[in-house]
């Protein structure tokens, strides 16, 4: 369940809010004034933090610098009331992820924290995929360890139909058999002779490259 902390130092405003984001289904801490949040929010888990711009004390925007010092990790939703648009405006240039305008509507307050809950839920997945691409080569290592890749790196290669699957003996190394019937141009690692389903060719210059003791097969 997403915990919301609510700060703000209306009584009335905190009750509201406390029973319209717990009927929506989130856990809900309230705190009046600026600084015992801000000692509440980093020593308790949140995920959102909705923040009155003006407070006695502590307004808004210092509260989130404070917060960002200590590494806070809640997305930060300032609330503004007439005249205090700009202070919103600039916490958010500093990190706040949005604002609500009072007075605001219930369906207006729960929208904008279902899209932070959004993000913080696909800010997770990330985090979680960058960490398992960024394992060690040990970790990565079990997944070859599992009984389903152990039995595939048993099992014999797949040859088309028609084909041998007998290496052609010698030095060089032929990426196809010369009784393969669908070979197209198998070629040597230590040469430059190419061949076409056993009718081996020579190279360009019509002559065979010295070094390689494979010879064209007799017909």
């Amino acid at each position: 369940m997403t915990r919301v902390l609510v700060v703000d130092d209306e009584p009335g405003l905190r009750q509201s809010l406390g029973l319209l984001l717990t009927d929506a289904g989130f856990e809900v801490a309230a705190e009046s004034d600026g600084r015992r949040a801000l000692e509440r929010a980093t020593q308790e888990p949140f995920d959102i933090i909705l923040c009155d711009v003006r407070m006695p004390q502590l307004d808004g925007l210092e509260f989130l610098r404070a917060y960002q010092k200590r590494d806070g990790g809640a997305l930060v939703i300032m609330m503004s009331a007439y005249g205090g648009e700009e202070a919103a405006l600039a916490a958010m240039k500093e990190g706040a992820y949005d604002y609500i305008p009072k007075p605001f509507r219930s369906d207006e307050v729960v929208l904008t924290l279902r899209k932070a809950e959004e993000r913080e839920r696909l800010g997770n997945t990330i985090a979680t995929l960058r960490a398992q691409l960024g394992a060690s080569p040990e970790s990565r290592a079990v997944v070859a360890e599992s009984a389903a890749m152990q039995a595939r790196s048993r099992a014999p290669p797949r040859t088309r139909p028609g084909c041998s699957s007998r290496p052609m003996r010698g030095p060089c190394s032929w990426t196809r058999s010369a009784s393969c019937p669908s070979a197209s141009r198998p070629s040597c690692s230590g040469c430059s002779r190419t061949g076409r389903c056993g009718a081996w060719a020579t190279s360009g210059s019509g002559a065979w490259t010295s070094g390689c003791s494979l010879r064209p097969p007799k017909t």
